[in-house]
């Protein structure tokens, strides 16, 4: 009873209490991924969230190159935080070196794209202080930060990727589009450590977290955008991405 489509129905259906469906029956459910459609808010790489909303630094010009480089700085806290996160967890030290490794990526990936920012205004492009909404505290509830690599990595980081490499194929200009590719290169491996985080978490936790997990792929995700590419082309990046990517690597994950 909800306004989303549903893309796929996951696996076999298993009994599930009365909450799940709110009609004071028992029943049988499904997993199943669904997608917001049409699309809304925006995704771009792994982004900062406050209150699910994103949080970026303020530039001192406008345009496409420059909304590209506030997502990417925004992902450079978004992995300190992650970092943070996964040492109050506990996380193994090959995880905290990945985070290391992806929050380094960020920072390059923020400098070139404001040089190219910058040569196509003609004039430096900067970024502002970052604006952390409140205090960063680290998380330790191993449900939430799975919950959150879900949305955040394996599905927002997987069609980021997806939708950087389609922005690189169709750039005009040769060295921009080598840029774009190392990105969506780097975004693929970022995905890929979400991944595992996600299967480290759910060998670390128990049901709790498999719930989490679950719940999170089956939440209806906001859509990629990319500045280069239009809503159209973006629609279908998303939908090829769950069908082809996502939906598989679930379902081998919670397997």
């Amino acid at each position: 009873d909800c306004d989303n489509r549903v893309v796929r129905i996951l696996g076999q259906g298993v009994p599930d209490p009365a909450p799940t469906f709110q009609t004071g029956e028992d029943g049988c459910c499904y997993q199943a991924i669904l997608v917001d459609d049409p699309f809304g808010e925006c995704i771009v790489g792994r982004p900062y969230l406050c209150d699910g909303a994103g949080v970026t630094a303020p530039a001192s010009h406008a345009g496409a190159w420059v909304d590209i480089a506030r997502a990417e700085h925004a992902s450079i806290a978004a992995f300190a935080r992650l970092q943070l996160d996964l040492m109050a967890l506990g996380a193994p030290l090959y995880l905290l070196q990945e985070v290391a490794e992806a929050l380094h990526d960020e920072v390059r990936h923020t400098a070139q794209v404001l040089a190219i920012a910058s040569q196509l205004a003609e004039q430096t492009v900067s970024l502002g202080p970052f604006p952390f909404p409140d205090p960063v505290h680290p998380e330790n509830d191993l449900a939430a930060m799975a919950h959150a690599a879900v949305r955040e990595g394996c599905i927002g980081e997987t069609l980021s990727a997806l939708a950087t490499r389609r922005a690189a194929d169709a750039c005009e200009n040769p060295a921009h589009a080598e840029v774009l590719r190392a990105i969506a290169d780097d975004e693929d491996r970022h995905a890929a450590l979400s991944w595992r985080l996600v299967a480290w978490a759910l060998d670390a936790g128990g049901r709790e977290v498999r719930q989490a997990v679950i719940e999170a792929f089956q939440t209806p995700i906001s859509p990629v955008h990319l500045p280069l590419l239009d809503d159209a082309v973006l629609a279908e990046v998303a939908r090829g991405g769950l069908r082809e990517v996502i939906e598989p690597a679930a379902n081998a994950l919670l397997a």
